[in-house]
Formats: structure tokens, C-alpha cells, sequence
């Protein structure tokens, strides 16, 4: 999995994780602009807190040895 693929994971599982917050069935209004700003702060906040820690997990490209030309 490349870098880009796990971060956009990591983003996505964060959004899905989170919209019972945005989705409430019982109420008509529940993507009201009231709601989703207060979804789309809390994600970004969650994202924001989680992302330095979740970045640390991946390797570094420093890290990763390049393939050898040598056959």
C-alpha cells in the first residue's frame, strides 16, 4: 500500500467513523448547516490530532532501500 492509499484510508475511516454525528434518522434536519459544521470541525479536529501519530507509523522514504541495479 503506498503512502497516499494509507493516508486516504486513514482520512476515510475517520469520516465514516464519525457520521453518526452528521446522520441522525429521527430528525428531519440532520444535515442542517448547524450539523455539518459542527461534523466537519469535529473531524478535522480528530484528523489533526491523529495524523502526526498515524504518519509516524508509515516509512519513511529515507528508510525504505531502493532496489539494486546490481544482477
Amino acid at each position: 500500500m503506498s503512502e497516499n492509499e494509507a493516508l486516504e484510508m486513514f482520512i476515510k475511516t475517520e469520516l465514516k467513523g464519525n457520521l453518526s454525528i452528521l446522520i441522525d434518522v429521527n430528525k428531519k434536519d440532520s444535515f442542517s448547516g448547524n450539523r455539518v459544521d459542527i461534523w466537519s470541525n469535529l473531524v478535522a479536529e480528530r484528523i489533526i490530532h491523529h495524523l502526526p501519530l498515524y504518519l509516524k507509523t508509515l516509512p519513511i522514504r529515507g528508510d525504505i532501500e531502493e532496489p539494486s541495479d546490481d544482477r
